[in-house]
């Protein structure tokens, strides 16, 4: 882990204020914002909302990067117009365009999925399920300590097993157990970009193990960046501890004048 300090910080604005071709990948939850027992409570504030606004710059392709469904995204960021990735790489709306889906099999493993996290539910209350287009999630944020990390362990043991010969893969990530078609993920859907464009400066930014793939695929990039939120070991090459030193540090990009 190499925390982002006074000296790499300022080699970031640096690099960052002579580029004149720019990709900055975001994610959301952990990342620009805080976690809220309620994942509808973790809405965007005008702050965070005006520091995006100032960055979705000609120079830039900016785009928020999340497991977030692309309802969510219609609701709180459409008037926008940037770059958005939506359930880790299922939906697809880039700048002034629709949204695109991937096109996958049929959902029917979703509801052995969904039997199977009932019954932690059920077992746990304030556990509760998120269905998504390409993936189910089991949150236990709210789970008392000890009861939610032994049942997620638990969970996880039991899909594997279960969902062995389906075209998903299961994962355990912050206070979640997630159930997602294989195929869908960070680092697959950011290489539209680097095909599509010649970049001179590339920062991503996240916090938890969907970013890894994201991390891991620009770290042979030249000009790029990688940071992670938190102090977790990482393909990143740098670590901030909290959303709000990302949104101190985007913060300062937007005082850098474009040429």
């Amino acid at each position: 882990m190499k925390f982002l300090d006074y000296y790499s910080k300022f080699d970031l604005i640096e690099q960052y204020r002579s580029a004149n071709r720019r990709l900055i990948l975001l994610d959301y939850d952990g990342t620009l914002i805080s976690f809220f027992s309620n994942p509808s409570d973790a809405i965007p504030g005008d702050n965070l909302m005006e520091i995006l606004c100032k960055l979705n710059t000609t120079k830039n392709d900016l785009c928020i990067i999340s497991g977030r469904n692309r309802d969510w995204f219609d609701k709180w960021f459409v008037h926008l117009n940037i770059n958005i990735i939506a359930e880790h790489g299922g939906c697809v709306k880039l700048k002034g365009q629709p949204w695109l889906k991937k096109e996958t099999g049929p959902n029917r493993w979703k509801d052995a999925v969904k039997e199977v996290m009932n019954k932690y539910v059920r077992e746990c209350r304030p556990t509760f399920i998120e269905e998504k287009e390409y993936a189910i999630v089991w949150h236990y944020r709210n789970a008392h300590v000890s009861q939610g990390n032994l049942l997620a362990a638990e969970l996880y043991n039991e899909l594997k097993e279960e969902l062995n010969n389906e075209n998903v893969d299961v994962f355990t990530g912050k206070k979640i157990v997630e159930v997602k078609v294989k195929g869908i993920n960070k680092g697959a859907a950011i290489k539209q970009f680097l095909i599509a464009n010649k970049y001179d400066f590339i920062l991503a930014v996240g916090d938890d193990y969907t970013d890894e793939a994201m991390f891991e695929v620009l770290a042979p990039v030249n000009d790029s960046f990688t940071i992670k939120v938190g102090d977790d070991a990482s393909f990143a090459q740098f670590n901030l501890y909290t959303p709000q030193m990302v949104v101190s540090l985007l913060e300062m990009f937007t005082h850098i004048a474009e040429r």
